[in-house]
């Protein structure tokens, strides 16, 4: 019966501790803003991966980018790539955009090479036909590189801004993440003083009962009925 008694008088101690420790939980996941540290170390180093895909994408894009404005400096057209229907588009996932009118520019001086070197087989150089064509393809050239570097520099500048971005994107997530190792010690520290404390109430609860029953084994009259 004292035994009894005093793991009576431990319950409200052991649920006191308890209901501590989850305060004590609950307060250090309001205050991190975390609901388990191991979860969010988890997904922010998920996070930090893709995010390191996308700056590589990007700086991959970039390369070809500056390539072809090289090419531009040099007066290579670069036909092929920017032949878009639509209004507007993206080729090659490189962002390089030109508008219809451009596009009709371009159209017009491939194939007014394409005329030039038919009729040179046919006429001397020297013919008005051969000259008109080659006046109207040094008149056209300039405005299509021209045009064709002022898309280049601004994908260019684009992808340099959107790199930029996700870089300090990135630098923000990697200092949560360096956080992380601090966070999960002090949660699990937490968390096993609450089990270690669930733990206690359960043994609290068996003991009881155990001598529950040896006291009506010791009080009451038993008989063996079989």
């Amino acid at each position: 019966s004292k035994g009894l008694s005093f793991l009576d008088s431990q319950e409200p101690i052991l649920k006191e501790n308890t209901a501590i420790l989850r305060d004590q939980i609950s307060v250090f996941r309001n205050k991190n803003n975390l609901l388990d540290p191991k979860d969010e170390a988890t997904n922010i180093k998920k996070r930090l991966n893709q995010l390191d895909d996308k700056i590589l994408k990007l700086k991959s894009e970039l390369t070809t980018l500056e390539i072809i404005q090289t090419e531009i400096k040099k007066g290579n057209l670069v036909s092929s790539g920017l032949e878009i229907s639509a209004n507007q588009s993206q080729i090659g996932g490189i962002g390089l955009l030109i508008t219809d009118s451009n596009q009709n520019i371009l159209k017009e001086l491939v194939e007014l090479k394409k005329i030039y070197a038919e009729y040179l087989t046919k006429y001397l150089p020297t013919s008005d036909l051969v000259k008109g064509i080659k006046n109207r393809i040094s008149y056209l050239e300039p405005i299509v590189l021209k045009k064709q570097l002022e898309s280049v520099k601004s994908a260019i500048n684009l992808k340099y801004g959107t790199i930029q971005s996700l870089t300090s994107q990135r630098n923000e997530l990697n200092e949560k993440f360096l956080k992380q190792p601090n966070y999960i010690s002090n949660y699990q520290r937490l968390k096993n003083n609450l089990d270690l404390a669930l733990e206690k109430e359960k043994a609290l609860v068996k003991a009881r009962e155990n001598l529950r029953i040896e006291i009506n084994q010791k009080n009451s009259s038993w008989s063996i009925i079989r």
